[in-house]
């Protein structure tokens, strides 16, 4: 994996009340323009270490994953050797004891044809799109309403254009 080349902005740890002072700082020393890249920079430093974090997180879980598996290996293969050994506790010198313990077989309800299956087995789900629709439409629907939540102003970052960093002068 090759050394990637960020360019780290002030943006990236700032809080919303200085963004501006920051923006405008830079705007008067390389221009209004070169602060649409300042900004660019700022996010997609943040989005590649969001990606550096879930690749992590995903790696971690592979391994957690694995670990508990093993743990599972672990613990048949000792509970086997103490059934095979006519013993189903073991005393240690660390550990106060082992028991084999007998796990009650599980039951899991499989379906082969939900068509099939008679209609008192089954439950009602509220589609809330069609209300959401409904009341959109004028119409009153008893034991539903819509909730609008007001969100502050954003922006949308156009990542079209591509130039080296060096060529800008930062």
């Amino acid at each position: 994996m090759g050394l990637l080349k960020q360019y780290v902005t002030a943006l990236e740890d700032a809080e919303v009340g200085e963004i501006a002072v920051i923006l405008n700082a830079k705007a008067e020393k390389v221009g209004a323009n070169a602060c649409a890249d300042y900004i660019g920079f700022a996010i997609g430093n943040l989005e590649a270490g969001i990606e550096r974090i879930d690749s992590q997180i995903k790696l971690m879980q592979e391994i957690k994953a694995r670990a508990k598996e093993q743990i599972e290996v672990i613990e048949i293969g000792a509970s086997n050797w103490l059934s095979d050994n006519g013993v189903d506790r073991i005393e240690g010198d660390v550990i106060s004891s082992i028991t084999v313990l007998e796990k009650a077989p599980t039951q899991k309800v499989i379906i082969d044809d939900e068509s099939a299956i008679d209609v008192s087995y089954c439950t009602l789900k509220v589609d809330t799109t069609l209300i959401k629709q409904a009341i959109n439409d004028g119409v009153k629907v008893d034991g539903a309403y819509i909730e609008v939540t007001h969100n502050e102003p954003s922006i949308r970052l156009n990542k079209k254009k591509v130039k080296i960093v060096d060529e800008l002068g930062f």
